[in-house]
């Protein structure tokens, strides 16, 4: 399994019933629930569409918040970097500027990880998988389509995930301003603008969830309590984004592109 991908993204719920409901209405998520002895700790969304797959189709999680989401942290939807070795890789988030705010835990018999923030203040989740880990469908409604960051310094957030996971950065232009694709190897990571009024001012990383119906979307996340925080907007030959919080103010992503 390629190493240095974002493989996973989920979120934290202090009403983890409604959220669950929340976002089955809004992409058609079916669940896959995990136990810890008696207590429901997680759960694995399918797409709508799962019956056309495996039984273990998987796109998000979803999971319960015991505790306050700390104010200090742009706490949203997750993005989780599948990394070779855990304390090596904090060392390395630590050299380059970053900071631990999660130290490293063992997940079950799944895998360890730690929450970090990068140097431009985004939270990363860094995944030692001990199996095989991460969202394995693709191409269909309700799977994610897309990652992105959003940071306030562009020069500096390329330095950052350079140095931590030997990324590099390719400048495009879409509508006239500047944006980067990161890659790792031969592998495309995810994307970057410098945005930052989109995201409420915050550096972060957004996962965009893939809709061909980006407006009924739209109204369903405002009637289920969530609201449009930027968009949608076009962006020419690509189609169009928006972004979007849930009920508890998560931020995340939704695309509909031109082909659909």
């Amino acid at each position: 399994m390629a190493i240095n991908l974002i493989k996973w993204t989920d979120t934290f719920l202090q009403d983890f019933k409604r959220g669950r409901q929340f976002y089955s209405e809004l992409f058609g998520w079916q669940y896959a629930d995990q136990y810890h002895g008696d207590q429901l700790v997680y759960s694995l969304a399918r797409p709508g569409t799962a019956d056309k797959y495996a039984n273990g189709a998987m796109v998000a999680g979803i999971a319960p918040c015991s505790q306050p989401k700390p104010d200090d942290l742009p706490w949203n939807w997750g993005v989780y970097i599948l990394i070779q070795e855990l304390e090596t890789s904090i060392k390395k988030v630590v050299a380059a500027g970053g900071r631990v705010c999660k130290e490293p835990m063992d997940v079950m018999d799944v895998g360890r990880m730690a929450v970090c923030i990068d140097s431009c203040g985004a939270v990363i989740h860094l995944w030692q998988t001990f199996a095989e880990f991460g969202a394995n469908v693709k191409g269909v409604p309700g799977s994610v389509c897309w990652y992105e960051l959003t940071s306030p310094d562009a020069q500096e957030s390329i330095r950052f995930y350079a140095d931590v996971f030997g990324w590099q950065a390719e400048e495009r232009q879409t509508n006239g301003e500047a944006h980067w694709q990161f890659k790792s190897a031969t592998h495309v990571v995810g994307g970057m603008y410098t945005r930052v009024d989109e995201t409420r001012n915050q550096g972060l990383w957004l996962p965009y969830f893939q809709t061909d119906n980006m407006d009924h979307q739209l109204n369903t996340c405002r009637k289920l309590g969530g609201a449009v925080v930027f968009g949608p907007v076009v962006e020419t030959g690509t189609g169009r984004y928006a972004i979007l919080q849930d009920f508890e103010g998560n931020l995340f992503g939704l695309a509909e592109y031109e082909s659909n």
